[in-house]
């Protein structure tokens, strides 16, 4: 399988000094001069340098740590494809000058315990802040209200559902994808036993590139090697489900798949999530040329032949141009790879039947 479709990537070798190191100091960093700090919750990130090796790396500051030093927990990658978890490379606490930590404006600049996380090099002085309110994913997420025409999106195919009216097509799977890398970072935290965050959503944080226009927001759901400091005392938790719902009806503008992703998430159920993706991969990358009427047992046979054709058309042409996979390529590839035809036939009936009840 290709490396790209790991869920858990290897450290990159650039970054694997940084990982083995101990006993790390704030001073072993230089912060980018003219980069502006992205503030996501209780977290100010930072473009930085590792200063022994110049490595490019982004630095999650969080003031109040306890009694963490060197390198705490298991060291992971960075990894907010389609994982859609955001996990740090290695983490430590040291004195750092207030100016550069969120939540604690002061004119005078004075020394704090801080925790500090390595994330690898997310920022670049890239991220774009989208200068949206904190009830948006926590000031992180764009204004897709603005895109009401249809512009050039290469990255897009074709809707292969017809589920959005022509005019606001992109509109539908641009919400519809941001909604996609929630429900796979939600799904992450319930793998690990977590059934609660913030209602607000602070530990979300979605970023995109400045410099490229057609680029797609990738969305990751932050997560320490230890105590979630990225939350405030007084953030109201929700249940994962309502979460993803919070999202969806009050964070993103309405969409022809609003109605039916909100219905599912309101069951609270076990499945609801997995139900949720099913049906948000059907509607961006399913087929448009499958007839899906009859007996079940047909459709999912006509399903699945249409999958493993385009199994084998998407991996070969990935084969031969050996390009860098976006986290759309990479969220489209894990659909080919890991969805079925049982999967998708359900997906299918469940769009199909709340379109007759509710033709919008």
């Amino acid at each position: 399988m290709n490396p790209a479709l790991q869920q858990s990537p290897p450290i990159p070798i650039i970054l694997r000094p940084l990982a083995n190191s101990m006993n790390l100091r704030f001073d072993e960093f230089s912060i980018v001069e003219g980069g502006r700090a992205v503030v996501i919750g209780r977290r100010a990130f930072h473009a930085a340098m590792w200063a022994p090796n110049q490595t490019p790396v982004t630095l999650a500051l969080t003031a109040d740590c306890n009694q963490m030093s060197g390198v705490a927990g298991e060291l992971k990658q960075l990894s907010g494809a389609a994982s859609g978890a955001l996990n740090p490379i290695t983490e430590f606490c040291d004195l750092v000058p207030s100016n550069f930590l969120p939540l604690m404006p002061s004119i005078q600049i004075r020394l704090v315990q801080d925790t500090l996380m390595s994330l690898g090099s997310i920022l670049k002085s890239k991220v774009d802040n989208q200068k949206a309110s904190r009830t948006a994913f926590g000031g992180s997420i764009p204004n897709l209200s603005r895109l009401k025409t249809p512009s050039k999106c290469p990255a897009l195919t074709p809707n292969p559902t017809g589920l959005c009216n022509t005019s606001d097509e992109i509109l539908c799977r641009e919400v519809g994808f941001v909604m996609l890398q929630l429900i796979n970072g939600l799904k992450n935290l319930q793998a690990k036993g977590i059934e609660e965050m913030p209602l607000t959503l602070s530990n979300v944080i979605l970023c995109k590139e400045v410099d490229n226009k057609e680029a797609q927001a990738r969305l990751c759901v932050l997560q320490s090697l230890s105590s979630d400091a990225s939350r405030d005392e007084d953030d109201a938790m929700g249940t994962l489900c309502q979460c993803a719902q919070v999202a969806l009806t009050q964070m993103l503008p309405a969409t022809k798949l609003t109605p039916i992703l909100a219905d599912i998430l309101s069951q609270e159920r076990s499945e609801t999530l997995s139900k949720t993706k099913s049906i948000l991969e059907f509607a961006l990358w399913g087929p448009s040329d499958v007839t899906l009427t009859g007996a079940p047992r047909e459709r999912e046979l006509a399903l699945q032949r249409w999958l493993d054709l385009e199994r084998a058309t998407v991996l070969h042409g990935l084969v031969r141009s050996r390009v860098e996979l976006t986290v759309y390529d990479e969220c489209h590839l894990m659909f080919l790879v890991r969805s079925n035809a049982k999967i998708m036939s359900e997906a299918a009936a469940l769009l199909h039947n709340f379109n007759k009840l509710d033709p919008r």
